[in-house]
């Protein structure tokens, strides 16, 4: 019998990786919602594995912390903060 219940949630804290470029989370109130996406390479860099590239959204921005999505089993949100540095328009 297959288990269909995927991997728990021990095994992919496992996996998770921090990312050393990661920006500290702004205060809410300085954050928008509702700003139209704009397409970027982010910059990213891995604690384990590295610097990798990604083509992704920047989805909010306050001052120059720039908010990227982010799809990664190594990371466990949807989202980090990068310095706008690490960030190119596509």
């Amino acid at each position: 019998m297959t288990d269909r219940a995927g991997p728990s949630h021990a095994d992919m804290a496992a996996a998770w990786r921090r990312i050393l470029n990661e920006r500290p989370i702004p205060p809410r109130r300085l954050q928008h919602d509702g700003r139209t996406p704009i397409d970027v390479v982010a910059r990213i860099v891995w604690e384990h594995d590295g610097e990798d590239r990604i083509s992704t959204r920047a989805i909010d921005w306050v001052g120059r912390d720039v908010l990227v999505e982010i799809s990664d089993p190594r990371w466990q949100t949807k989202g980090v903060w990068l310095d706008a540095s690490d960030i190119r328009r596509r």
